[in-house]
């Protein structure tokens, strides 16, 4: 999965008919996108440096790519609710406003940067 595979409108994961891949010896259980995952773009431009997904369903033999970060969330929170604040305008402007360089320049999302997200976290009842 590559930063294109992110639906920045409908924030769906899609697969795209030029998707790479890699011969099974380089795939990495880590990088492996599992079901209640987040995909973020972690180097982007300024317009696409928040572009994020959730996976809503399990994807076989998927993994990310090097532009990509997954937020694994515990399964004692609601992971749709705390996909919902990475899809806000809130994380959006967080985000660009953590980030440095030009409008044309690739630009990084740091650990610290998600680390450092104050997320709201009401009762899991409320979550839902």
């Amino acid at each position: 999965m590559r930063g294109g595979n992110i639906n920045k409108i409908t924030h769906n994961l899609d697969l795209l008919n030029n998707d790479v891949y890699v011969n099974q010896k380089l795939f990495s259980s880590a990088k492996q996108v599992h079901k209640n995952d987040i995909i973020i773009t972690s180097t982007n431009d300024i317009d696409n440096i928040a572009k994020c997904a959730f996976v809503n369903k399990d994807v076989d033999n998927a993994q990310i790519g090097a532009f990509l970060r997954i937020v694994r969330i515990s399964e004692s929170l609601n992971a749709k609710y705390v996909f919902f604040i990475f899809a806000s305008a809130f994380y959006e402007t967080y985000i660009q406003c953590c980030v440095s360089g030009t409008v044309s320049s690739l630009l990084n999302i740091r650990d610290e940067y998600i680390n450092n997200l104050k997320i709201p976290l009401p009762p899991l009842k409320e979550q839902e």
